[in-house]
């Protein structure tokens, strides 16, 4: 057993309730008077009206066998049909009471008990993040698929897989269809061939041969003049071929001394040290939050770009250290211009720059996941580049930052580096029976079916989806169109948004049920929606199909490599943020009389406490860990007595 899950099972007790229940004394010095004096007589050792005897009922409701009886004795006495009218010895309604009364506690303790699972999740839906990135993983397409579903709910100790918070109403079921077809459109309704790119690749070097854009710039509104901002023509590629369709802008950044790179600190020269920021706040995002004050920016306005697409950005860059061996930090964020001085825009990457040689860095991410829509030329997406190390309140004078040194930079768009994608073959898989699409249908169905459903699927769960295609066929556009709609359909199923884990399971036909193990499949889904908050990756899949998932050595190995892949953050990440609530930084107001406190500051808190965790699971330090968990059991402890 790994080493983080011996530290789990050391340090979180299983309490067993309710493990046995019994109406013990309480039959003694209650319910068995009651009885023999009123029912007895006519349910006792020698009468059986009905053939009921009371004298003999097992009082262990739980491990019993008579507790339906009980429930039978219970109604009967409730409604006043035992003992019946022409008795002749009658109970007062203050006994009634008394037995009615102690009966209906015991077996509600009952009922209780049966339904208890021992603390575990038997049946739940998947969480708003799970379902997005099971979505992105079954897809092979990483949007921002949950972003529109309604708030999840919060149980008592902060975390949201519990199923008593996961409710599904009308809304969620709208929502999942809604997102299921257009996710499954824009993969399977796309032409036979490839969309062209558009390219971008922008040279300080080339495009400083400019002035005219640079003139034209003095009195442009956007220019912010004072002698601080420089815009030069783009020289963007579409198609191999030389298009003026953007605009570079330089703001309050550096040229390099040979004319050939940018220069980007954190600050301006004439930023003060050791005070606040004094200049104005830029107006940007939804809500008008941006970055304090007027920060260095390579930007490049651009217009009829594709973005709803793949975008590939690469930057040539180097570092120029700063005092103490400090780097720079590279951040570049996508948007458009609103107007009336308005912008949106979301960071896509903020990485530290630790070599002095150039080398390229690139980022593969979505435009549909960033507010970069608006292609208008008074309204053009934007691309731009900060140096995310700032001086702040800190005494570090301008020629003691770090520096940025960006030598080129290049975007492309419709960014597709094979057509079809991986997307649509994952879907529309390659087989012999192609053209014949009754045949063919079933073979994608079911393949789509066992990753979506996570298990094998039954010959009985295909026939009905593929039922469905043949139904809705006649009335769809094309295969493509009618497979949108049955592909939603698997998306809509129980068998997809919910994680289950039945208890008990029939034997035989003429066998009771009984307690089981959980199967290879549910405990490679365990497992993945444990470290990863997505579904089992193909290597887990495998595993569960031939059974060796079970085998301790292979689990240990399969954990140890979960928790090294780069999806293991999602565990770090929703742990954290639930157990230690800390969205509730956010909620936290710091008087500025006494502190001047920046709002960004709260988000590096989080991320801080996020990253300790996450490095002290992936680095398998047991004792910080173990001194994690005794905390956070301990709070937990405190929080049920409070």
């Amino acid at each position: 057993m790994s080493p983080f899950f011996r530290t789990l099972s050391a340090i979180v007790p299983i309490f067993i309730f309710f493990s046995n229940i019994s109406l013990g004394n309480s039959f003694e010095k209650d319910i068995r008077p009651f009885l023999t004096k009123y029912c007895v007589s006519c349910h006792g050792p020698e009468k059986q009206k009905a053939k009921l005897r009371l004298d003999t009922l097992d009082a262990d409701l739980l491990n019993g066998s008579e507790a339906d009886m009980w429930q039978e004795v219970l109604d009967l006495v409730n409604v006043s049909e035992m003992p019946p009218e022409d008795a002749k010895l009658k109970p007062t309604s203050e006994e009634r009471q008394v037995a009615v009364g102690l009966l209906t506690v015991e077996i509600r303790k009952v009922l209780e008990a049966r339904r208890s699972t021992g603390g575990r999740n038997l049946l739940r839906r998947l969480t708003a993040y799970e379902y997005n990135n099971t979505l992105r993983d079954l897809l092979h397409l990483d949007l921002r698929f949950a972003k529109d579903l309604p708030p999840e709910g919060t149980a008592a100790e902060g975390f949201k897989n519990n199923s008593g918070v996961l409710g599904t109403s009308a809304l969620h079921i709208e929502y999942f269809e809604r997102i299921a077809r257009e996710a499954l459109s824009r993969i399977l309704l796309v032409p036979e061939e490839k969309p062209p790119a558009y390219f971008v690749r922008i040279e300080p070097e080339r495009a400083f041969k400019s002035t005219k854009a640079q003139d034209n710039n003095k009195n442009s509104k956007r220019g912010r003049g004072k002698g601080n901002s420089n815009s030069y023509n783009l020289q963007p590629t579409w198609g191999g071929k030389p298009q003026n369709r953007g605009i570079f802008k330089l703001d309050f950044g550096e040229v390099a001394p040979d004319g050939t790179a940018v220069l980007l600190s954190g600050n301006r020269p004439k930023d003060p040290t050791n005070s606040p920021f004094s200049a104005d706040r830029k107006i940007g995002g939804a809500l008008g939050d941006g970055r304090s004050g007027y920060q260095p920016e390579f930007r490049a306005e651009i217009y009829e770009i594709p973005h709803d697409s793949p975008v590939l950005v690469k930057i040539h860059a180097a570092a120029i250290p700063g005092k103490d061996g400090s780097f720079p930090r590279l951040s570049f964020e996508l948007g458009s211009f609103r107007g009336n001085g308005v912008s949106d825009q979301k960071e896509a990457a903020n990485v530290e720059i630790p070599s002095t040689k150039l080398q390229t860095y690139e980022f593969l991410i979505h435009g549909a996941n960033f507010p970069f829509q608006s292609n208008k030329p008074s309204r053009p997406s934007y691309f731009r580049i900060f140096n995310d190390f700032r001086r702040g309140t800190s005494d570090v004078a301008y020629e003691d930052m770090p520096k940025l040194l960006i030598d080129w930079v290049e975007i492309e768009s419709n960014y597709f580096p094979e057509w079809p994608t991986a997307s649509h073959k994952s879907i529309l898989i390659e087989s012999p029976n192609k053209d014949d699409e009754p045949t063919y249908v079933r073979e994608v169905l079911s393949n789509f079916m066992r990753r979506a459903y996570r298990r094998p699927v039954s010959k009985d769960e295909v026939d009905r989806k593929a039922a469905l295609f043949a139904r809705l066929r006649p009335k769809e556009d094309s295969f493509e169109h009618t497979l949108v709609s049955t592909l939603a359909a698997v998306l809509c199923s129980s068998h997809f948004l919910l994680i289950a884990e039945p208890s008990t399971q029939p034997v035989a036909e003429d066998e009771p049920i009984r307690k089981r193990k959980l199967n290879s499949y549910e405990l490679a889904s365990r497992l993945s929606y444990f470290l990863w908050s997505s579904m089992p990756d193909q290597m887990l899949f495998e595993l569960a199909e031939n059974g060796q998932i079970s085998q301790p050595k292979v689990l240990k190995k399969q954990v140890l490599r979960m928790i090294r892949d780069p999806k293991a953050l999602a565990f770090s990440t929703h742990f954290a943020s639930q157990w230690l609530d800390l969205a509730g930084i956010r909620r936290l107001a710091v008087n500025p009389e006494y502190f001047t406190f920046e709002e960004t500051t709260k988000d590096l808190f989080e991320q801080e406490t996020i990253r300790f965790l996450h490095h002290v699971v992936q680095e398998n330090l047991q004792g910080l860990l173990s001194l994690l968990l005794r905390l956070g059991f301990f709070c937990f402890q405190v929080a049920s007595k409070k």
